[in-house]
């Protein structure tokens, strides 16, 4: 089923470029899009997939700016080969409804003194690895999180010396594929990145 969508929160239309919209199946994710800047408007062209005809599909954004998982108020049932929505008129998605943010902590004022690195390889079936810069020795948590804030794996936690970290992470075969949020905690500063794991 193929979707092309503008998103709009509380009304007001979501044009962050690192924003994520993915389409749901119980649960579980069944097709990821991030935005194209199509005239004034940012448009999700997204292919979402079911098992049964009878499915139904739900939707969450991922808001990068404000690192919260909105969860659309529309559902749709799945059609196969159907479209919804066209690039001159837009299917609309409303994520007024509840927000979950994926962080468990305040961030701290001031300079950050940790850099984040891409996951690589992603997207990624097996296995991917999260590289990370500490400017000053301390306290550490690296972990993973699903798109409703549920954490996935904790990858790294514990007082790390200065420099560079690199975590491989395995992916067991119940990992369900999808959008994952990755978040690193050091000295009261948090960083974040998103990874695709696909089979």
């Amino acid at each position: 089923m193929s979707i092309t969508a503008t998103v709009t929160v509380e009304g007001a239309p979501a044009m962050g470029t690192d924003n994520i919209l993915a389409a749901f199946v119980d649960g579980e994710v069944r097709g990821v899009a991030t935005p194209v800047p199509v005239g004034s408007a940012m448009v999700y062209f997204l292919t979402a997939y079911a098992n049964a005809s009878s499915d139904t599909l739900s939707f969450r954004l991922y808001e990068a700016a404000t690192d919260f998982v909105r969860v659309a108020a529309l559902e749709l049932p799945f059609v196969p080969n159907a479209v919804e929505g066209t690039p001159s008129s837009p299917l609309r998605i409303d994520v007024s409804c509840a927000t979950a943010s994926t962080s468990r902590e305040a961030v701290e004022d001031g300079p950050s003194h940790v850099t984040l690195h891409p996951a690589y390889p992603s997207p990624f079936a097996g296995e991917t690895t999260f590289a990370y810069d500490l400017e000053r020795p301390g306290e550490v948590q690296l972990a993973l999180y699903d798109l409703v804030g549920r954490e996935v794996a904790v990858l790294a936690e514990g007082v790390k010396a200065m420099g560079r970290h690199a975590v491989t992470f395995q992916a067991d075969a119940a990992l369900p594929t999808g959008v994952y949020v990755y978040r690193l905690r050091h000295g009261g500063h948090v960083a974040s990145g998103t990874v695709i794991h696909a089979r």
